[in-house]
């Protein structure tokens, strides 16, 4: 697989895969779900990637006329419901527009699309039924290889301000109140870095099927949070169930490369402060 298409490539997780795999000289087709003016720093993460040979970027209305007349090249889908989910925002992509011309393109195109689906956590313990989930498996009985990696709370530059690690970052810096988002995992976390490389390692290997990404580490959200000083706050939500996972067909995969925890921590911490402290120049102008 030498071409990738990444919906939503502006996504927190999404937008750290997409980097991943362009280092690893892979093209990217990164597509964009909304008006690009609700996109929070856009201009700053099209400088990271932008000037990259390798990557190119439409609105879906733009990448829909594109495919008119043209066939298609072995690549492979990427759909991060991870990030929709956290931000409460599934609409974008299950709207009935997107939707349809996706399940199109697949019928026509099948024999030629792998289909990688990153999930949350919480979607491995329900058995609701959800449009999400009916999407997802129209895919799957759409296409031969069919991949889907679940993922805990993933923290790491970039993360919105829906995660409750970023949320103890930007009140160092300004006046916000910390509360636990209802749909975050908080039985474990990985740093998104790492979690992007052991997606690639996921995507090149030939096993289609489930897996979950994991930090291996025990307690390591825990850690997480006392590091950061908000161990109070934590303490005053109500921990999630762990799902039984031996009722589930998944691979558990412990990133193979773990970041410092305090290393990574400060990156993130780092970052935030950068982005913030250009707001407050550019707002002073």
């Amino acid at each position: 697989m030498d071409k990738a298409v990444i919906w939503g490539v502006f996504d927190f997780v999404n937008f750290h895969v997409c980097k991943t795999l362009l280092n690893k000289g892979i093209e990217v087709t990164g597509i964009h779900l909304e008006d690009t003016g609700k996109i929070p720093y856009l201009d700053e993460k099209r400088l990271e990637v932008g000037r990259n040979a390798n990557f190119d970027e439409y609105s879906f209305s733009q990448w829909r006329k594109k495919i008119q007349n043209r066939s298609a090249e072995n690549q492979l889908f990427i759909f991060s419901i991870y990030d929709l989910y956290m931000l409460r925002q599934e609409h974008l992509l299950l709207n009935v527009q997107v939707r349809e011309t996706i399940l199109d393109y697949l019928k026509k195109y099948n024999r030629n699309i792998e289909v990688l689906f990153i999930l949350p956590m919480q979607m491995l313990e329900t058995n609701e039924e959800t449009a999400v989930l009916d999407f997802q498996r129209q895919i799957k009985n759409l296409v031969e290889n069919f991949k889907i990696i679940y993922l805990p709370s993933a923290y790491g530059p970039w993360q919105p301000n829906a995660f409750f690690i970023q949320q103890a970052i930007v009140a160092a810096i300004t006046d916000i109140a910390i509360s636990i988002n209802d749909r975050e995992w908080t039985e474990d976390a990985v740093y998104v870095e790492d979690a992007a490389e052991s997606i690639l390692e996921l995507i090149e290997g030939e096993e289609s099927g489930a897996f979950i990404v994991e930090s291996g580490q025990e307690n390591y959200w825990d850690k997480c949070v006392t590091y950061l000083n908000i161990t109070e706050q934590w303490e005053q939500s109500k921990r999630r169930i762990v799902p039984h996972l031996s009722d589930h067909f998944v691979v558990r995969v412990p990133v193979k490369k773990i970041t410092d925890l305090t290393e990574s921590l400060n990156r993130q911490k780092q970052h935030t402060q950068m982005l913030y402290l250009n707001c407050f120049e550019n707002d002073g102008r």
